[in-house]
């Protein structure tokens, strides 16, 4: 189930020049699965120190000693220039509204507005430049946290499987823990088959609805040709 493993080792310590306590990170690494099936650990030979250094290249800091701080192969924080203000459409939304007769961009906050009622922490992310990510998704929990990149694609046809495939990669590129796309319509088997296996979770129309109808959101998607254009 797992395809990457990213570890940033932290310290917790006080920085004598402030007196301020820090968390200053002295080793990172990235695993990927492949990489890591490479390995042979029986062997008595294995050395793991020596794996760290030159089969993963891991960051490690030159002198640990003096807490000389090492660049995160892969950081995690909330402080992102594409994050906008999100907006609320579910509570503003008729009796059972037609979700096809939202704007694209409504939609995408109407998928922030689920998430948030399911019980995440999110953040929307601009239009354009956003990489792929409509909305990111936190789940804070000691033991499993979750950072889950949303894309919202309000369709009427079948999506592509150019789009799974993008977002897998978006997945990879900002180290989160899954991919979840979101739309009105279906996804045809080359979709299904190369999400299988990824950290990558579908979910159709009527999935959609099913979520919908499990948070008490009134909503329905008409048949296609129905769909309203908005200015």
């Amino acid at each position: 189930m797992v395809s990457t493993v990213v570890f940033n080792g932290h310290v917790d310590t006080v920085d004598p020049a402030t007196g301020r306590r820090i968390q200053p990170p002295l080793i990172s690494m990235r695993a990927t699965r492949e990489k890591f099936d490479e390995l042979i650990l029986a062997e008595p030979r294995f050395d793991p120190v020596a794996s760290i250094k030159r089969h993963f290249f891991a960051a490690i800091s030159p002198h640990p000693e003096e807490l000389k701080e090492v660049e995160p192969v892969m950081p995690f924080s909330r402080a992102d220039p594409r994050i906008i203000e999100s907006i609320d459409v579910i509570s503003s939304l008729d009796q059972r509204p037609n979700l096809l007769e939202l704007t694209p961009k409504e939609f995408e906050a109407f998928t922030q507005d689920l998430f948030t009622k399911m019980g995440y922490d999110t953040d929307q992310f601009r239009a354009s430049g956003d990489g792929g990510i409509d909305c990111m998704a936190y789940k804070r929990d000691p033991v499993a946290p979750m950072k889950i990149a949303v894309q919202a694609k309000l369709y009427t046809k079948t999506v592509p499987p150019t789009h799974v495939r993008d977002l897998f990669g978006t997945v990879q590129h900002e180290g989160a823990t899954l991919g979840i796309m979101i739309t009105t319509s279906g996804y045809g088997p080359g979709s299904v088959e190369f999400a299988n296996g990824k950290p990558l979770h579908l979910i159709d129309g009527p999935g959609l609805l099913s979520i919908c109808q499990e948070h008490d959101i009134p909503a329905r998607i008409l048949s296609l040709g129905t769909r309203k254009s908005k200015p």
